[in-house]
Parts: C-alpha cells; sequence; structure tokens
C-alpha cells in the first residue's frame, strides 16, 4: 500500500509517497518533488535520510527522537517527518 503527503518544506511544498508492507511497517518513502536548498535540506532527499524510516511501525506516529535530523537542516527535517506521519495517518484511518 502506498500513500501520499505533501507539506511546506523550508523553501517550498515537498510531496513524497510513503510505502508500507502488509504487516503496516513502512517500505520505503519516495521523494516527488522538493524545493529545498541544495547542499543542505535536499540532503534529507537522499537515501541517508530517507532510509530511517524503512521498517519503521506505520500504525503510529513516527517521533523526532526516532530520526536523525540533517545537521543544519532542522526545519526541512521536520517537514520530512510531518509529511511522513501525515502518510501514515491516512494508512492508518483508511487503508490499515
Amino acid at each position: 500500500v502506498r500513500t501520499w503527503s505533501t507539506v511546506k518544506g523550508f523553501n517550498g511544498d515537498l510531496e513524497l509517497y510513503v510505502g508500507f508492507t502488509p504487516d503496516g511497517q513502512i517500505s520505503g518513502v519516495s521523494v516527488i518533488s522538493h524545493q529545498e536548498t541544495s547542499g543542505l535540506g535536499s540532503k534529507t532527499t537522499e537515501p541517508a535520510f530517507t532510509d530511517q524510516f524503512i521498517g519503521k511501525d506505520g500504525s503510529g506516529e513516527i517521533g523526532g527522537s526516532d530520526i536523525d535530523a540533517v545537521t543544519g537542516a532542522t526545519y526541512s527535517s521536520e517537514s520530512f517527518l510531518s509529511a511522513v506521519n501525515n502518510a501514515i495517518k491516512v494508512y492508518s484511518d483508511y487503508l490499515k
């Protein structure tokens, strides 16, 4: 199952898909589009950041302490986390 989410990032909208396994774990996060600062906030769209979400439980919100933010890109990291949590809510409320 895959859900879609859009949030306001540092420089504009951040759009992503979040995939879930049949047992409700996050299987992956794919960035559709972003306008984050190149070399800084854009690091939130790289596997070193996005892969942290793989295997996380999709039945509840992921906290900020569960994910390592990108240094110098706190707002972008928090926006990305918010987008993932929005996708989790859609999954939990409507697709699970």
